[in-house]
């Protein structure tokens, strides 16, 4: 076995195995916009965090792609427009421009889309420790190529 990614296990076979295991608490706090999942890391970040991490992320796609005659001139007219964010994020959502969700804080609904589209069986147990804490147990596992 061969550790890749902190918080994950890998294999040399062909399959894929991805498991989340959030408290009862961090759930609701995750499904209500409170903290944000960030897979890489296998953590939670604030939402101070993400948005700092948006900003980042929006200057260095912007600075990536300003030199490129195709997208200097949307550029320009976004930022007199004042809409560069929502440009930077239609063009993500489009898939024009690429960003790896390994690495981005993403919503509960966001992680949702992420894993549906990864097209793996997939699995949700609740637990109730001996103690009485309740943790939630997210599990994809299958083939992956």
């Amino acid at each position: 076995m061969l550790n890749v990614r902190e918080g994950t296990f890998e294999t040399n076979s062909s399959s894929a195995h991805n498991m989340v295991v959030v408290e009862d608490s961090q759930l609701e706090k995750w499904k209500n916009g409170e903290i944000f999942y960030v897979e890489d890391g296998n953590r939670f970040v604030s939402k101070y965090e993400k948005e700092k991490y948006d900003l980042q992320l929006l200057g260095e796609l912007v600075l990536e792609h300003a030199d490129d005659n195709v997208y200097q001139d949307e550029i320009c007219e976004a930022i007199k427009g004042n809409r560069l964010k929502e440009y930077v994020k239609e063009m993500i959502d489009d898939d024009i421009w690429y960003v790896d969700s390994y690495d981005r804080p993403l919503s509960f609904e966001e992680w949702q889309n992420v894993w549906e589209n990864r097209e793996l069986e997939e699995d949700h147990t609740t637990y109730t420790t001996p103690k009485g804490e309740k943790i939630h147990i997210y599990c994809q596992y299958g083939y992956d190529g």
